[in-house]
């Protein structure tokens, strides 16, 4: 049991799943558990998954033949809570993680949900979280996969193959809980902070997802696609969450209040209770 600490008052938890929602979650990573070693400024060779031990994710190298470091262990970092950090500069110097599925992800919607911070700005499309057919398989050239998340300039997008979503922000420098859905209808939508601010109108394609694996930090496209920054947590299902209200609440409200991160409308627990009304206490009184 945790004691979680919220605008004045306490509350329990003992979520086995991300806000209560279990069903259909294929990936969830948290730097609070399992991150191996877990000791300050670690070199980290492995980030189990709550959901299996055959999706966690572990230091591979080499990458597009040149050496990979290893991201690194940070504590205390967003709200109090840790991060793995990566550490990327150059081409040729950058680090990253790798997973993946089995079996693979072939539904026609996903969603994604990350809590991250971009620490600089420089290099390629700075992949955060990204999905492919298999590790030589380019991300965002194949529909089997996708660019879910990346940093493009200050900026974050997301990227399938054949069309992309407009880039939201400027998303950097700050700890931002990000969202990705692909829809049952094949749209796309992207979040920033529980805002929606970018969307497609047009389906971006009818072929399924078919995805064996998955990469933290690094693409499977160009060595380029190296991210400076930090991830606290990875959230991954195999079913549009933003089409069920409830469901994508509770998953937001959860990462919301674990890192101190301000999303608009009511907070819920994972029981879809409110616990913090917005519009009772859409005043502020000092």
């Amino acid at each position: 049991l945790k004691c979680i600490f919220f605008v004045g008052f306490c509350f329990t938890a003992k979520a086995q799943s991300p806000g209560g929602i279990s069903s259909n979650l294929r990936l969830w990573l948290k730097a609070d558990s399992n991150v191996t070693p877990a000791i300050q400024g670690g070199d980290v060779t492995n980030w189990a998954s709550q959901t299996s031990s055959g999706e966690d994710a572990q230091y591979i190298t080499p990458i597009f033949s040149q050496t990979v470091t290893n991201p690194t262990f940070q504590q205390n970092t967003i709200n109090f809570n840790p991060v793995v950090r990566f550490n990327g500069t150059s081409n040729t110097s950058f680090s990253g993680l790798q997973g993946s599925f089995s079996p693979a992800i072939t539904s026609d919607n996903i969603s994604a949900y990350v809590v991250s911070t971009i620490n600089n700005t420089s290099g390629g499309s700075a992949r955060i979280l990204m999905i492919s057919l298999n590790p030589t398989t380019s991300d965002w050239q194949n529909s089997a996969g996708a660019d879910l998340l990346s940093r493009t300039g200050n900026n974050v997008g997301s990227f399938r193959s054949p069309s992309s979503l407009t880039p939201i922000g400027p998303l950097t420098q700050y700890p931002a809980l990000l969202a990705v859905h692909y829809t049952a209808d094949n749209l796309g939508k992207l979040e920033g902070n529980g805002l929606t601010h970018s969307s497609t109108s047009t389906a971006f394609t009818t072929v399924p997802f078919n995805s064996g694996t998955y990469r933290l930090g690094i693409s499977t496209y160009s060595a380029n696609d190296f991210l400076n920054g930090d991830i606290a947590e990875v959230i991954l299902y195999d079913a549009d969450q933003s089409s069920i209200a409830s469901n994508h609440n509770q998953i937001q409200s959860y990462l919301a209040i674990k890192y101190g991160i301000h999303k608009p409308d009511n907070y819920v627990n994972s029981a879809n209770t409110i616990i913090w009304n917005s519009t009772v206490n859409g005043t502020y009184n000092n």
